[in-house]
C-alpha cells in the first residue's frame, strides 16, 4: 500500500512535465526532403500550417499526407522530429517510365512501375505512350500501359530520339530509325529487349534494316 501512495507524485511529475514540455516544445522549423534533395518550394508552403504546432505529442503524419494529397507525384512520406524546434518530413516520390497522353502534341502525365499517373514535366525527354482516351493525375492506367511504359524504358537506349508508343487494344506500335516494331501487351516475354536488339544489331551488317519487325508470336518475324 505504501508503495503505491509513492507512486502517486511521480505520475504527478510526469503528468505536468508532459503538458510543460508539449506547451513549449513546438515545431518553429520544418525540414522537407525527397529522395533527390530538398522539396519544391511549394510543398514547404503548404507545410507551414504546422508551425507553432506541438513536437512532442503524436506527429501529424496523418494530416501532412492531407494537406500533400493535391501532389500526385508523392507516393509517400515519413515524418520524424529532431529536438528541440524541427519538424522534419522526407518524401518518396513516383519515378516516372514513361509519358502518357492522348496526343502527341497535348499535355502529358507521367506513369510509374506501379502504372500510376502523376504530373510530369510535358518537356521531358521520356518515351510517350498515346492512347485512345486521356489519363488524369491520380488514375491507374492498368497492366497493358504499364506494360507499355516499362517496354519503352528499358530500350529507349537503343535509339537517340524520343520513343513515341501507340497503344490500340492490346497492341502497341513504335518506330526506331525507319523500322517499325509491333508488341502484344498480352503475351509479354521477358526477353522482348533482348531479341529487338539482337535484331537491330544484326540488321546493321546486313544489306538493309527491315521496315517491319512484329514480336507478337514466339519467333519474331521480319518484313523487308
Amino acid at each position: 500500500m505504501k508503495n503505491i501512495f509513492w507512486l502517486f507524485p511521480v505520475v504527478v511529475v510526469a503528468v505536468f512535465g508532459w503538458r510543460f514540455l508539449n506547451r513549449e516544445l513546438l515545431v518553429n522549423r520544418i525540414e522537407c526532403f525527397t529522395q533527390y534533395g530538398y522539396c519544391p518550394n511549394n510543398y514547404l508552403a503548404k507545410l507551414d500550417v504546422f508551425k507553432k504546432t506541438p513536437l512532442i505529442s503524436r506527429l501529424p503524419k496523418k494530416q501532412i499526407t492531407q494537406v500533400l494529397q493535391s501532389y500526385s507525384e508523392i507516393k509517400k512520406l515519413d515524418v520524424y522530429r529532431r529536438l528541440p524546434e524541427t519538424l522534419v518530413v522526407s518524401v518518396t516520390l513516383r519515378k516516372p517510365v514513361s509519358g502518357i497522353s492522348d496526343s502527341i502534341l497535348g499535355w502529358h502525365s507521367g506513369i510509374d512501375s506501379e502504372g500510376q499517373v502523376f504530373s510530369i514535366d510535358p518537356s521531358s525527354p521520356l518515351p510517350l505512350i498515346i492512347t485512345d482516351r486521356s489519363y488524369q493525375p491520380g488514375d491507374n492506367v492498368g497492366t497493358r500501359l504499364t506494360t507499355a511504359g516499362l517496354f519503352l524504358s528499358e530500350i529507349s537506349a537503343l535509339t537517340p530520339n524520343r520513343l513515341i508508343g501507340q497503344v490500340t487494344a492490346n497492341r502497341l506500335i513504335f518506330a526506331i530509325g525507319s523500322t517499325q516494331v509491333v508488341v502484344d501487351l498480352d503475351n509479354s516475354p521477358s526477353n522482348w529487349p533482348s531479341s529487338l536488339q539482337s535484331i537491330l544489331n544484326r540488321s546493321k551488317i546486313g544489306p538493309k534494316f527491315p521496315k517491319i519487325i512484329d514480336l507478337r508470336f514466339s519467333q519474331p518475324v521480319l518484313t523487308y
